[in-house]
């Protein structure tokens, strides 16, 4: 039974980090696409370019997101439950505004 945990544990290590690589070269694709669009746009005088390109920018925040999520998760072993909720508190607070 324990070896059937650790060789899903070990799995699931692995589609993780195979997720982060993906999610990179998406955002790295995805952010030069942007640039070169926002470049294009502004040399053509286009507001519809500009307007998608602004919209993959909000892809690779989605993107950049995943990734942050994906390593935050793998961070997950370390320091105890009341610091990692201190600091999801801190983060919390910091999205929305509020004194931490």
């Amino acid at each position: 039974m324990d070896d059937c945990c650790t060789a899903k544990g070990d799995e699931l290590s692995s589609l993780k980090n195979n997720h982060k690589k993906v999610l990179l070269f998406v955002l790295i694709i995805n952010a030069s696409l942007f640039g070169i669009e926002l470049g294009a746009g502004f040399l053509a005088n286009s507001t519809a370019l500009i307007a998608d390109s602004l919209d993959m920018l909000g892809d690779d925040f989605v993107y950049g997101f995943s990734l942050y999520v994906l390593w935050e998760r793998g961070m997950e072993s370390e320091g105890s439950i009341v610091e990692r909720r201190r600091h999801g508190s801190l983060r919390h607070g910091c999205a929305f505004g509020s004194d931490p």
